[in-house]
């Protein structure tokens, strides 16, 4: 590829990050988590004096309010545990935008009460971080405990609520699908030692998809991106695809992937499996000069072509 060709590429998933309905679903969980915080940010704030009324007040520039404000944080600061300096920067914020400066003592709270709960989980700073940053799917078994953490209990509406916001990268595979996987697969004309080695594809992850035997069949969103691949599928026809099995193009790998779908379409005027590979690999690679700006994001990134 070329350094104009690059760009290109970079510039198409930018444009893709900003999609917000795509963000939105991406950081849905996270959001969850961060509002059940924020609640007992509110309780906090309210058993020290500044509840709601008071934060209106202020931030309406209120002069009682904005007199007691100083003394409030300077006096009450220990006991939600924000620091000297963080003090000093609120209160600084307040004399240019006192409703910013409420923002910015709560996002400070936030952080606290983020830490407290990976604490009490008992989860990594990795995992954890992982989560609330949404650069990864998340396990069933870190979503337990998160709901655990927060006092959700199985079958109320909090905990099930968060559960279906969990993006998974692994789905069952109901009969239909199967076939129709089979039958795209027959359209190639290749035989099965040829397709799966032209998809990049084992023999394991095949088996998902077999109509011969019984019994309930698991595929990951890697197997999935690498048959999209494979059946040369367009943007449109791959979106059908995976919302047949109740997927989509969500995750920042799944962007890269669908990045070389459409701009890598049209760079190298064909479709191979492999020009997608090219693709995604390029996208993932942080020391790559053209994708320093993904270098963050990228950095927990599992490429769609491991399954």
């Amino acid at each position: 590829m070329t350094d104009r060709e690059k760009i290109a590429l970079i510039e198409k998933i930018n444009n893709l990050l900003k999609d917000e309905k795509t963000k939105e679903r991406r950081t849905a969980c996270k959001d969850f988590v961060d509002e059940k915080l924020g609640e007992r940010v509110e309780a906090k704030l309210e058993e020290i004096g500044f509840n709601k009324e008071k934060q209106k007040a202020f931030a309406s520039n209120e002069k009682e309010a904005v007199k007691s404000f100083v003394g409030f944080l300077k006096n009450k600061g220990k006991e939600i545990n924000i620091s000297n300096r963080e003090i000093k920067e609120v209160i600084t914020l307040s004399i240019l935008d006192k409703a910013k400066a409420v923002e910015r003592l709560k996002e400070y709270l936030l952080r606290k009460e983020r830490i407290i709960l990976r604490k009490d989980i008992e989860i990594t700073a990795k995992v954890f971080n992982e989560f609330m940053s949404a650069k990864v799917y998340t396990e069933e078994k870190t979503l337990e405990k998160i709901a655990e953490g927060l006092g959700l209990k199985e079958g109320e509406e909090d905990y099930e609520r968060l559960k279906s916001l969990r993006l998974s990268r692994f789905f069952l595979v109901p009969l239909e699908f199967r076939e129709k996987v089979q039958k795209e697969k027959d359209n190639t004309g290749m035989k099965l030692e040829d397709f799966l080695l032209y998809a990049l594809l084992e023999k394991d992850p095949w088996q998902s998809f077999s109509t011969k035997s019984k019994g309930e069949k698991r595929t990951s969103q890697g197997t999935l991106l690498k048959l999209i691949a494979a059946f040369g599928y367009e943007e449109k026809e791959a979106r059908a695809f995976l919302n047949e099995i109740g997927s989509d193009f969500i995750m920042i790998c799944d962007l890269a992937f669908l990045t070389a779908i459409t701009e890598g379409y049209r760079i190298f005027g064909r479709k191979d499996p492999i020009d997608v590979a090219e693709v995604v690999d390029f996208l993932s690679e942080p020391e790559e000069k053209f994708a320093k700006n993904f270098a963050e994001e990228y950095d927990c990134f599992e490429s769609p072509y491991k399954v």
